[in-house]
């Protein structure tokens, strides 16, 4: 059932290098910024398994939500979600309480707050 739904759900990648995408339902765009008038159209706009497209649109400034879901495993190596920052200085803001899942994992949602406030502590913002 959920295999059905989600060939249902229009789909986009963003490449340099894709012209055609095999998958049915999915359109390829040539840059995050293509991303810009899909925030018209639907409500939400959700990247599944890799963080290098979060970046592009945060670089962009094309994305005014963040839905991490952190998940309690360490691996001991890896990519970082901001290894050298995102290009942009964006300040975001709790928008909802935290969603527990059983196992641990936990969904935290934050929204576009402004332009970053330096030399705060923990608590203070």
């Amino acid at each position: 059932m959920a295999g059905v739904r989600w060939a249902a759900v229009p789909k986009f990648v963003v490449s340099r290098t894709l012209t055609d995408a095999s998958w049915e339902g999915t359109t390829v765009l040539p840059d995050a910024a293509e991303v810009a008038p899909l925030k018209d159209r639907f409500e939400d706009i959700h990247i599944i398994g890799s963080g290098a497209p979060g970046r592009s649109l945060l670089e962009a400034d094309v994305a005014n939500r963040l839905n991490l879901a952190v998940c309690p495993l360490t691996f001991g190596s890896g990519k970082r979600l901001f290894p050298d920052g995102t290009g942009l200085p964006a300040a975001f803001r709790f928008v909802q309480p935290p969603q527990a899942f059983p196992r641990g994992a936990v969904l935290l949602a934050y929204e576009r707050a402004g332009t970053p406030i330096t030399g705060i502590t923990i608590g203070e913002q």
